[in-house]
């Protein structure tokens, strides 16, 4: 038995080859080979095995590779109803039956993520069903967007400049009659400059909800866990987004990149609001962000700067600049309302002075407008009039401790 054809793929040129043993003379369950061959510009696919009974695509088992710029050019002929990505190459072993397919080993990568991978994918009362198991042993969320879907994430940045709060898609309104339990892992995660290091987690699907569960993250400093909700029923034009994390075992000098103050950290971001995008949702967001160190240690030249106590600092510098003091606290929990972060409360403590702080981050903007002001337990004669003032972007965060400009303006202490 053989075919061969010619036309469009997406309206590239396409060629399908169909070769096969002889029909005649076979049982109707008997065990039939047969060998295909797609290729197009835009998906390659090489498939062999059996079919029971001849040409029964119903009911066979294949060994497939398959090339392609998009993975969704190969869910054109799979239907399991995947998304586009970059660049695929895949080797699997798959089984048919019925309407149902059985991916019994998957092995390849996605863009620059390596994976291994199984899963069933059932088709029933209308709606497909998928249950599955990834384990990318590096992975780039990246890869999990197609050309497009990066060329408009380049614009945004373009238009409003860099930006941390991702501008992931969340939107669900495309995703079709859909459920399914998909459990991930990442050994490794391919990106720059983050303290995110493996992840892992289970992805549940029910139409137009999509939850997050059991997630846990290691990083550079600590460990993350928590959920992540995704809701779009009932007709909303705009997805609910929801998170609640916790982290724990974190380091304070990890997280703002210098000795200069140590100590255990946690921390807690339970934040909702509604949008296409994370960076959009958070925008809106309503909740709660906070972090704790306890324990801890600072350079007595910052506890004496934190106080606004001039002459204590110039000491400090002079004595021992590197001189470390007990930072007994470090409390800051910021309410949420409409997307801007208000300290409620903001406190330092150390043993030689104290803070308290007040402004606002906007997470809508990602623009920070803090001030935090101090006092020292034993005052000097000399004390800074300026507070400590925390500016820029969540990119690019700025920090002055004598005025705007940076002048410092001495004043006698009362």
């Amino acid at each position: 038995m053989r075919i061969d054809t010619a036309g469009r793929f997406h309206n590239a040129p396409a060629s399908l080859a169909i070769r096969g043993a002889s029909i005649s003379g076979r049982r109707p369950d008997a065990a039939y080979p047969i060998a295909l061959k797609l290729q197009s510009p835009l998906l390659h696919l090489d498939a062999s095995g059996q079919t029971r009974g001849p040409l029964n695509l119903r009911s066979m088992s294949l060994e497939i590779r398959a090339t392609s710029p998009n993975l969704k050019y190969l869910d054109d002929v799979i239907e399991a109803g995947l998304f586009g990505t970059q660049p695929i190459d895949l080797h699997a072993k798959v089984r048919h039956a019925g309407r149902d397919w059985f991916v019994e080993h998957v092995t390849g990568r996605i863009g620059r993520s390596p994976l291994v991978a199984k899963a069933d994918i059932l088709k029933r009362d209308e709606r497909t069903k998928i249950d599955a198991d990834v384990h990318f042993s590096a992975f780039d969320f990246d890869d999990l967007s197609d050309a497009q879907g990066k060329a408009r994430a380049r614009a945004v940045e373009a238009r409003i400049g860099p930006r941390v709060l991702p501008g992931t898609r969340i939107n669900l309104a495309k995703v079709g009659p859909t459920d399914g339990v998909i459990r991930f892992k990442a050994d490794r995660l391919l990106l720059t400059g983050s303290m995110f290091q493996s992840l892992a987690g289970t992805i549940r699907l029910t139409g137009k909800l999509l939850e997050l569960d059991d997630i846990h993250a290691n990083m550079s400093s600590g460990r993350m866990n928590g959920t992540v909700r995704i809701d779009q029923r009932g007709g909303a034009t705009k997805p609910y987004f929801a998170m609640d994390l916790l982290f724990t075992d974190g380091r304070l000098e990890k997280l703002i990149g210098t000795q200069g103050a140590t100590g255990a950290l946690r921390g807690r971001v339970k934040l909702s609001g509604t949008g296409d995008t994370i960076r959009e949702a958070l925008g809106r967001a309503d909740g709660h962000a906070g972090l704790v160190v306890r324990d801890g240690q600072v350079k007595r030249t910052l506890a004496a700067v934190l106080g606004q106590d001039l002459g204590k600092a110039i000491g400090a510098a002079l004595r021992n600049k590197d001189a470390e003091i007990p930072l007994r606290c470090l409390a800051i929990d910021f309410a949420a309302k409409g997307g801007i972060l208000t300290p409620s409360p903001f406190l330092v403590d150390t043993s030689i002075s104290s803070g308290t702080g007040q402004g606002t981050m906007s997470l809508a903007t990602e623009r920070i407008a803090l001030t935090i002001r101090g006092r020292s337990r034993d005052p000097s004669g000399l004390r800074l009039v300026d507070p400590i003032r925390v500016g820029g972007s969540f990119s690019a965060p700025t920090l002055s401790a004598a005025g705007d400009p940076p002048a410092a303006r001495r004043a006698r202490a009362p």
